[in-house]
This record gives C-alpha cells, structure tokens and sequence, in this order.
C-alpha cells in the first residue's frame, strides 16, 4: 500500500512540542491547503498530530513533508517525530482508532476525531484509493476491536467530575467553552450525574444538549464566576488568562495548543489541569492488564494482515481486468 505517516504524540513528546507542531501542520494542511502533489489526512487531537499521506514516491514525500516543517518549526523536533510506511501505517492507524495508542487505554473518543478528519479530508480534496481504503477499514477495525475486547471508557470524564467534586461547593456552576468531541463526552457524564447548573461557551448557536445553557463567546472573560471551567476547543491564542478569582476555581485545559494560560496554576486559588495531568491521573484510577493488551495487540495484528492481503489482491484483480482490456481494443 502506498501510504504513510509523520506524527508526534503524547509517548513522543512534551505537550509544549506537540503544541508547536500542531499549530504548524493545522497552519500549512488546513488553512493554507498547500499545493504539492500528495494526497494526505491530517489528525491533530489533544494527544496526537498525524499526516497520513499517499504518493507514488513515498520517500519523496516524506522528505518533503519534513522540509515544509522543518521551515516553519525553528526548535529541533526531528527526534520526536514517528514515522510508518505501507502495512506498518495501516497497523498504527488500528492502534489509533482502537484506543490502544491513546493516553487513556481503549478511550472511545478518538474513533469519532479519526471519522471527523477523514470525511473532512474526503470532501475537501482527492484521495488515492490506498488512503480511503485503509480509514475506511480502520474505522470498522476500531468498532470491532473496542466492541469484541475493550470495555466501555470513561475514565477521563470520571477522573474530571472527581475532581470537581473534591471541591466542597453546594451547586456547582461549570462553564464548558468549546463544542467539541471531548466535551460533549465530559457533558455528557456530568449529566448523568445528576449536574444542573452546566454552561457551554461556543462559537456556534447550537448545544448537543437541552438541559446545558447557551452563552456567547464573551462569556470567558468571566470565566472566574465559574467554579470549573473546562476548555476543548482549537483557538490560535490563550481564551483564558489573567485575572483573580475570589473562590476557589479548577481549570481544566483539554486543548492542544493549550487554551489556558498555564502561568494561572501560580494562583493560590486555581486548581490547573491539563490533558496530560488528567491522563495520567485516569490511567492511575484503572491499570489495564498486560493480557488485555496482548489480546488487543494480536487481534488487531491480524485483522490488518487479512486487510491488507484482501486489498493487494484487489489491486491484482483491477491490474489484471485493464490488461486484459487493453489487449482487446488492440486486436483487428
């Protein structure tokens, strides 16, 4: 298959460097839409930024791909880059949708970002059939493995609402900024603990739920009349900086490039949390066995081993019927 990927993610680097690369690749792939000619698929997510990429050189491409960043990207942050190539991308792209490469093992949300960047992507430009063969596989492959071996995750909003709960405030009022996956997923489960008093900050007129209140944008310069604030959204600077909260307020900054301005987890009053703190808290909460991973890890390998066999074999058949037709319109 010809196909690829660079990445950096949540193993490969510091937040502070994925937040650089993230920021770059959403600048050149998205709003620029660079001209050259290679088809690709960018997933930028809290934890990971991946170009999946397809050209008839792949090595070129690579390079190329690497000489853009290089340009815009001053710090060193070739060591921290990943790359895959062929049956060894489409087996990391498994490991992406399936959970098993997340910060939180098996977390679900990340099948929907992968589905989001790939229609996106399908709509907007071209893809080689290598490139929508192996998302379109991939996502089945997620859902079939989550399904058949991982239980339902949780845990990042479980570990959030537990620390929101740790402060000893009657009615909680918590301002959610940013319509996103992760926070219809945080929404979602506070709600089903029982959680009223829930605002959403977005730059859109909708809300997935009734029961959360609609505020405008400039409802987050009044962010510390909240007792949580929890922010997932992309935005090119920090929504929320300064001021001096007269109670206690926990910030959760779900973003990558982050949304809050770190410097406040100085404040004596602020409880700071950012997508790696709640990460590593969540996996502490529930260790997954090495026997659930070695079972995810087999099943996954096999599935796209078959995937893969099935689509060379498909390649064949096509190379097989057009010769067969060429040799037709050749003869008297």
């Amino acid at each position: 298959m010809q196909v690829g990927i660079i990445g950096i993610n949540h193993f490969s680097s510091s937040l502070s460097q994925r937040e650089k690369v993230a920021k770059v690749c959403r600048e050149l792939f998205i709003a620029k839409q660079v001209s050259f000619p290679i088809q690709y698929v960018l997933l930028s997510t809290c934890n990971r930024t991946e170009l999946y990429f397809s050209a008839p050189n792949l090595a070129d491409a690579h390079s190329e791909i690497l000489g853009l960043l290089r340009e815009e990207i001053q710090d060193p942050f070739d060591q921290n880059l990943y790359s895959f190539f062929g049956s060894d991308c489409f087996l990391h792209l498994g490991r992406v949708i399936s959970g098993m490469d997340s910060l939180i093992f098996g977390e679900s949300d990340i099948q929907r970002q992968v589905k989001v960047s790939y229609e996106s992507a399908r709509i907007k430009r071209r893809l080689t059939p290598s490139l929508h063969y192996m998302f379109q596989k991939g996502l089945k492959i997620g859902k079939e493995i989550r399904t058949a071996v991982l239980p339902t995750q949780a845990r990042l909003p479980a570990t959030i609402y537990s620390l929101v709960d740790c402060l000893k405030i009657g009615k909680k009022k918590i301002l959610f900024i940013g319509n996103s996956v992760i926070n219809r997923g945080v929404m979602s489960y506070f709600l089903s603990k029982g959680c009223e008093d829930l605002t959403l900050c977005t730059r859109t007129d909708k809300t997935p739920f009734s029961s959360v209140k609609l505020e405008k944008w400039d409802v987050t310069k009044q962010w510390f009349k909240y007792d949580a604030v929890i922010s997932g959204t992309y935005h090119g600077e920090y929504i929320i900086q300064g001021s001096s909260p007269k109670c206690e307020v926990a910030l959760f900054d779900l973003g990558v490039p982050r949304n809050i301005d770190p410097t406040l987890a100085e404040h004596p009053q602020i409880r700071l949390y950012n997508i790696d703190d709640l990460g590593q808290m969540a996996n502490q909460s529930k260790k997954t066995s090495e026997k659930e991973i070695q079972l995810c890890e087999t099943m996954l390998e096999k599935i796209v081993h078959r995937q893969v066999d099935l689509f060379h074999r498909k390649q064949q058949s096509r190379w097989r019927y057009v010769s067969a037709c060429e040799k037709l319109s050749i003869l008297p």
